[in-house]
């Protein structure tokens, strides 16, 4: 059974995003029966919830940790380098992380280790590579050509702008690329493996069963766009599968692998 009074109210935002359903009822309910069941003009739905990202992944790497050390180094990066030059830069940082991908040693994320270890390299970046004004420069990491690492392992890539406009330097985080690359891992699929056994317990019949994964930005800070995610393809016996975003009222339907 769904395990507080959020997972309903997740469950009832995204069926009023559904286009042409009209749904007359939904309630919880318990196991082995889906999570919730709806009555609708579709028929009686039954609808499993999970979230798209759990607190700790198997690696023990806590996403909300992550995002807040990201947001700690900027800051204290953006201070110093304010403390230091002049330029009033933009500087925009991408952090990896291994967050929900099965990595045997040292999976990559952002703790109060690496907050030590990377504020002055970064800076140190930055000042060595102030694009002339009104233009930027971008580099991912490793190097694109060469394949070799142009700054530590926890930075994806970073753009810099050299905006005259700005009255002093600001640094920010760029989001995006946890969940497509959550999407392609170990934590993803396990979870959809683990949902993907109950319908063969279901006692009652359902016109409809589906699958409701859901990104709650209230407990996890990183953005992504739909539109810029490679989805991969699933194989599930739930006649459809969404990722929903919480609170902002979009959904996307995961395609599946055709038998």
């Amino acid at each position: 059974m769904a395990d507080s009074p959020i997972e309903k109210i997740h469950i009832d935002e995204f069926l009023t995003l559904v286009e042409d359903l009209e749904v007359y009822q939904s309630l919880r309910q318990d196991p082995p029966e889906p999570d919730f069941w709806a009555e609708t003009n579709f028929g009686l739905i039954g609808i499993e919830h999970t979230r798209l990202f759990k607190k700790e992944d198997l690696n023990r790497i806590i996403p909300k940790r992550h995002e807040n050390e990201a947001s700690n180094i900027l800051f204290e990066a953006q201070e110093k380098f304010n403390s230091l030059s002049d330029e009033r830069v933009h500087v925009e940082i991408y952090f990896n992380s291994d967050y929900g991908r099965k990595v045997a040693r040292n999976p990559i994320q952002l703790t109060a280790r690496e907050r030590k270890l990377l504020v002055d390299p970064l800076i140190d970046f930055v000042l060595k590579n102030v694009p002339s004004k009104g233009n930027f420069e971008g580099f991912e990491n490793p190097d694109w050509k060469t394949g070799t690492y142009i700054l530590p392992k926890e930075i994806g890539d970073i753009v810099i702008s050299n905006r005259g406009n700005l009255p002093k330097s600001i640094w920010t985080q760029s989001n995006g690329g946890v969940v497509p690359k959550f999407l392609n891992g170990s934590t993803f699929f396990e979870s959809l493996n683990k949902k993907n056994e109950k319908p063969l317990n279901y006692k009652k019949t359902y016109d409809l069963i589906w699958l409701v994964m859901v990104a709650d930005r209230n407990e996890f800070a990183s953005y992504f766009d739909f539109s810029d995610v490679i989805w991969p393809e699933i194989e599930t016996p739930f006649d459809k599968a969404f990722i929903y975003r919480a609170g902002e009222n979009v959904f996307h339907e995961l395609p599946k692998t055709s038998k």
